[in-house]
């Protein structure tokens, strides 16, 4: 492509304004029995395994993660866990830092809503996540 091209469409995404793409990662076919880390907004977090999902392509509409509510909000952050990865750090918008053993933080189902990580103040939200 040349510097003027425009590109191609990664995925569609339906005419609302919850709808957005929060993050991407990329999966090696020998992950058998990998695991996907969700973090939401509101503390909650969950790990679901890989093949729960199914393969989308180019142009796909994606596959929800989810079950969003008020008490949850919305998703912050998907990682892919590898057998390599042990921890994970979280950070509030008020500069709230925990580390945490992935292995605390519960399998789940593709659908559920997942569980709490880290207690918030009423008006902080998280703001990022980085696996170790």
């Amino acid at each position: 492509m040349g510097r003027t091209a425009a590109g191609v469409l990664g995925m569609k995404l339906k005419k609302q304004k919850d709808n957005f793409i929060v993050g991407f990662d990329v999966i090696s076919p020998d992950l058998k029995n990998g695991l996907l880390l969700i973090i939401m907004e509101n503390g909650f977090g969950k790990r679901t395994f890989l093949k729960e999902y199914r393969s989308q392509h180019r142009g796909g509409q994606g596959i929800k993660v989810a079950k969003i509510t008020e008490k949850t909000g919305m998703v912050v952050a998907v990682k892919v866990l590898t057998e390599d990865t042990k921890e994970v750090m979280i950070i509030s918008k008020k500069g709230i830092l925990i580390k945490t053993d992935l292995t605390n933080i519960s399998r789940q189902s593709r659908i559920s809503q997942g569980v709490r990580i880290i207690r918030l103040e009423e008006d902080d939200l998280v703001a990022g996540i980085v696996v170790l």
